[in-house]
């Protein structure tokens, strides 16, 4: 055994050395007395055994795993030789108060302790034990032929570092390695990693890592144990099989006794021996000896957090040609040593003819896409600008041009890169932007459940050139409630073919269940439903029990159909396909990266404090989880040939064994797994296909038998009943009963996840906004922008802010701000583009000239689309005004409406104007206009009809006299005014000479 230690020496410490010798001694005199004297102070941790000296280590035996294995079964450390500290164990041997007031049995998170030391794992060598020799080693090698070029196939090294996160110095810092039995159960993939550290029965010894650690003070280490050697101290691995390790760390806190301060732990899959670690031949299990390798199907996640900003329709106001950005995120993650970089470059050099030049890794991988991250991605290749401040659609950019500049160029390869792997594999679209489809379901509206149901696949295929899978929805929690699943099922089932000129005709209740092949497939955790009849799911879907090629498939059987879709006429299918993906695995991969966080699939029984481990041990649980299905199926198989029997499912005990159980690796959609640990990932199952422990199993292939008859009924049920989180009825509201089954399915959801009420409440108010907008957009924008371009942005602004990424482990709180954000911004660009078309104010007093004068109004559009409007004006009594129906406002323009009006006084008036929606929601401001008109009513038509019948009178009362011979005074009058009027035309004819000049 090897290791790297630090020793800082000093006469402190040798006191300090001293000191705990003498209590010791006198702890081991008298064991009553720890309890009362010297435990108290040691009870901030677990005690265990003190360091062995060298001498006492040179003189120990080699302990066989049973002799282990009894050392250290009650107090679960181990004792060396003669020297103990009298902090483990009484004299009689049953454990001290000290002990059994450390961690509780079965939890090995100390919570509410102080914590002295914190241990890290840094790297696990090889992180995959096998016979490279055995399997061919590397593509192209001959099987069988030389060693492995390190020479050191049969011993695990561990490296790590130990940090004082403490309040005291802690000296005798030493670690030790140790091993749990080997996992036989599916749970156990998760369970045995909160086991506490007395069930890690195989250990080695402790060795020094300091004399001293001082506040804040760190020391690296390194670990190394044989796999399986007689003649030394080793980890006693016989068989493959996967096995948990744990690192224990000692140390004595000042004013304390010596106690464990922390350890960690991580699961070591041994795909096959070396051939130095095999102690008999019957022990070895070499080569490809299962007759039947596991089918397997993996999702690979391509996916981001929603980085576009809210707020932005198609064609900018301000800036169309560019998009806007939350952050800088993306395009960071995108260059060079950026996540999504190095995620698509480990598929790339994975799937390379160097890597797997048989195909097989290819075959069994698909791609799984969020068609949220193509759209950002393609829109930044045009560029992009980053928002100062997300929250409003009109802030300014922080970016800078240099960085635009970089991250275009950096979208445009990574775009390259994508659509040349998707060429060479399969594609599936997730729904658009993770969302979370229970959120779409209780916002209830249809342009939203088409855009993150059914439109992704024509985005993924549009963007990257491809034929993705279709008929596949993948809910982002993994698991599905019965309301949301027949919500999916409308969104995406076929309508039905009706005669042209035909009425729908009712649905007949006696008619046969539809078709099972239209209704789409769901890919769900194994552990969120329940197998109805005689066949009941245990654990597992990998399960080798399952033994056929529809071990992980069902048939969901639904409740009642929702009364939509009784009104949409559509049929609804007796029952829809279910794949089942494994949830032990998809758990530990959602631990991967570096956001790890629990899915809410997994039971309470099987959750820890995942934050605790570290990255490195983290990525060993998921390389272990993906590996434990594929062994055991091994196992059992080699079990059946061996005996003789039925086994995992052989035929008339002939030792032929039926298809072994196919296996569906998931990881989270979320997941943010680096490049060195997708390549880890991605090589394991090169490795298993190489071994023969796995065989690819196309994706297609896994949905062709999921909607096949004869896969086992199921009902939906809660992986965590009765939790007391949040539960979700069918109807999707909050009622904390936790049933389970049928329309009261009780649906455990965290409500630090889930999406608020008040946030669904908010998106539908700017639902209904959206569709007065819809409607009012009348035709293509000056630059040919359609409708649907324009308005689509703000639709599926919505879908981002119901996002599920980041909604679980450290990263909730930021979500829940993020989509408050987007809500935010996406609410004050619908109020500024309401705005946007309005009646232009008049500058000063309107005077009409008559009674009859039309009305003129100017309207303005500052939208980049031409929108439908109408007038609402609100005027006094004895105004008429015409109202038209519509006028059409161009875009980017100004429209002068000419309204009729009819105005029977003359006086100065007040006429309030606003524009309408064709929805009549009113939009814009509402103006007042000063109105003057010159109209005087009804005076002038009464003095014309007075002076008109005065004329006709005296008209007629004058031909009235004249016909009776009667002498009328008018005549008098004008034989008085004859002479002059005489007089005056003989002035004119002949004028005087003044009037010559």
């Amino acid at each position: 055994m090897r290791i790297r230690t630090t020793r800082p020496s000093g006469f402190v410490h040798g006191v300090r050395r001293a000191a705990v010798a003498v209590a010791a001694v006198s702890l081991a005199c008298a064991p009553a007395a720890l309890a009362v004297g010297v435990a108290a102070p040691a009870a901030h941790a677990e005690p265990v055994t003190a360091a062995p000296t060298p001498a006492t280590e040179a003189a120990t035996p080699t302990t066989s795993p049973a002799r282990t294995a009894a050392a250290t079964e009650t107090t679960g450390v181990e004792t060396t030789g003669v020297e103990t500290t009298g902090v483990e164990t009484s004299a009689t041997g049953s454990p001290t108060t000290a002990a059994a007031e450390g961690t509780p049995p079965g939890d090995s998170r100390r919570t509410g302790m102080p914590r002295f030391l914190s241990l890290t794992i840094t790297t696990v060598t090889p992180e995959v034990v096998s016979d490279d020799r055995s399997t061919g080693g590397a593509a192209g090698d001959a099987p069988g032929e030389g060693p492995r070029p390190d020479g050191r196939e049969d011993t695990v090294t561990v490296t790590g570092t130990v940090r004082n996160v403490g309040d005291r110095d802690v000296s005798d810092v030493e670690v030790r390695l140790q091993r749990a039995p080997r996992i036989d159960a599916a749970e156990e993939v998760r369970s045995v990693l909160s086991l506490d550290q007395s069930s890690y029965g195989t250990v080695g010894l402790f060795h020094p890592v300091a004399e001293s650690l001082s506040q804040g003070e760190s020391v690296d280490f390194t670990l190394s144990l044989p796999l399986n050697d007689p003649a030394t101290r080793s980890l006693e691995i016989a068989e493959p099989g996967v096995y948990p390790l744990l690192v224990n760390v000692n140390g004595t806190p000042d004013y304390g006794g010596r106690a464990r301060l922390d350890d960690a732990r991580f699961l070591l899959p041994v795909l096959s021996l070396p051939a130095g670690a095999t102690p008999t031949a019957t022990a070895r299990q070499q080569g490809p000896v299962a007759p039947s390798p596991v089918p397997v199907t993996m999702l690979y996640p391509l996916t981001a957090a929603p980085e576009l900003a809210a707020g932005q329709p198609g064609p900018a106001l301000d800036s169309p040609a560019a998009v806007r950005l939350v952050d800088d995120s993306l395009p960071r993650s995108l260059a060079a040593g950026g996540r999504l970089h190095g995620v698509l470059a480990a598929a790339r050099e994975a799937l390379g003819p160097a890597a797997d030049p048989r195909g097989a890794l290819g075959a069994g991988l698909c791609l799984a896409i969020d068609p949220d991250l193509l759209v950002t991605v393609d829109a930044m290749t045009r560029g992009f600008e980053v928002s100062k401040d997300p929250a409003d659609p009109d802030s300014d950019a922080s970016s800078t041009d240099d960085a635009e500049s970089e991250g275009q160029t950096a979208a445009a390869a990574w775009l390259k890169d994508l659509r040349e792997l998707a060429a060479q594999t399969c594609t599936v679209a997730l729904p658009y932007a993770q969302a979370d489809l229970d959120a779409v379901r209780d916002l209830a509206s249809p342009h939203i459940t088409a855009s993150a149901l059914a439109a992704p696949a024509d985005i993924v295929d549009g963007i990257l050139g491809v034929k993705s899978v279709r008929d596949l929805v993948w809910p982002s929690t993994g698991q599905v409630a019965p309301a949301t699943l027949a919500t999916v099922t409308q969104a995406l089932a076929p309508a039905p073919e009706e005669p042209a000129g035909a009425a729908p005709a009712p649905p007949d209740p006696a008619a046969p269940p539809a078709d099972q092949s239209a209704a789409p497939t769901v890919l769900i955790a194994d552990n969120t439903v329940e197998t109805t009849g005689a066949a009941r799911m245990t654990g597992s879907g990998s399960s080798p029990s399952a033994g056929s090629d529809t071990a992980n498939v069902v048939h969901i059987t639904t409740a009642e159909a929702p009364d939509e879709a009784a009104a949409t006429g559509h049929p609804v299918p007796a029952s829809n396909p279910a794949l089942l993906f494994d949830m032990p695995t998809s758990a530990a991969l959602a631990a991967v990266g570096t956001r790890p966080s629990t899915p809410a699939f997994v039971p309470e029984d099987l959750r820890f404090k995942i934050a605790d481990d570290s990255r490195t041990a983290r990525l060993q649980d998921a390389m272990g989880a993906v590996a434990w299905p594929l062994l055991e199926a091994r196992r059992s198989a080699v079990s059946a040939l061996r005996t003789g029997g039925s086994g995992n499912g052989s035929a008339g005990g002939s030792g032929a064994t039926a298809p072994t159980a196919p296996l569906v690796v998931a990881p989270p959609q979320d997941w943010t797994a680096g490049h060195d640990e997708a390549s880890a990932l991605l090589g394991l199952l090169q490795r298993a296909y190489q071994d023969g422990l796995a065989a690819p199993r196309p994706l297609s292939t896994a949905l062709a038998a999921a909607g096949a008859p004869g896969a086992p009924s199921a009902e939906l049920t809660d992986p965590n009943p009765g939790g007391g989180i949040a539960e979700a009825g069918a109807d999707g509201s909050k009622s904390g009963t936790g049933a389970t089954g049928g329309a009261g399915f009780g649906f455990t959801w965290n409500t630090g996840r889930s999406v608020s009420d008040s946030l669904i409440e908010s998106l539908r108010g700017q639902l209904a906004r959206l569709g007065t907008l819809r409607g009012m957009l009348a035709g293509n924008g000056p630059d040919g922008e359609t409708p649907e371009h324009y308005i689509t942005p703000l639709y599926r602004d919505v879908l981002r802010a119901v996002s599920t990424w980041g909604r679980g482990g450290t990263g909730t709180s930021d979500a829940r701000a993020a989509a408050e954000d987007r809500t935010a911004a996406l609410t004050a660009s619908l109020t500024d583009q309401f705005d946007a078309v309005t009646v232009v104010a008049p500058g000063s007093v309107y005077t009409l000239a008559s009674s009859q004068s039309p009305l003129l109004v100017v309207a303005k559009n500052d939208l980049a689309m031409p929108v439908n409007a109408s007038l609402r004006i609100r005027a006094p009594e004895g105004v008429q005004i015409g109202q038209a129906d519509d006028y059409v406002i161009p875009a980017r323009g100004s429209r002068q409406i000419q309204v009729p009006a009819q105005i029977e006084f003359s006086r100065q008036m007040d006429l309030r104007v606003q524009l309408l929606a064709p929805d009549s929601t009113p939009i814009g401001e509402q103006i007042h206009i000063s109105l003057h008109s010159n109209a005087y009513g009804m005076v002038i038509p009464v003095l014309t009809g007075i002076s008109g019948a005065l004329l006709l009178f005296l008209a007629g009362r004058r031909g009235w006299h004249r016909l009776r011979g009667q002498h009328d005074r008018a005549d008098d009058r004008a034989s008085e005014r004859g002479p002059v009027l005489e007089q005056y035309r003989r002035d004119e004819a002949h004028p005087g000479p003044e009037d010559e000049g």
